[in-house]
């Protein structure tokens, strides 16, 4: 059984959108290593809040992110 748990990360976009939210890491992987998966084209977030959305889950393709931050403190 895979543990999961997930991480508060903020994204930033080619247009410039900031994205705050959620992702779920299985098992023992490091957040990098989500983002560097070739396998899976779009990063799935939940918990969103975007400067122009709010959400539940969002899917995110990785060919529009610039950068990823992870959060150290909750999304407010």
């Amino acid at each position: 059984m895979a543990v999961l748990n997930s991480k508060q990360i903020v994204i930033k976009l080619t247009d410039g959108t900031l994205i705050q939210g959620s992702v779920t890491i299985r098992g023992k992987i490091r957040l990098s290593d989500l983002f560097n998966d070739s396998e899976n084209q779009y990063v799935v977030m939940f918990d969103i809040a975007a400067e122009k959305q709010m959400g539940n889950v969002l899917f995110v393709n990785k060919n529009q992110i610039v950068w990823v931050s992870p959060l150290d403190r909750p999304v407010s």
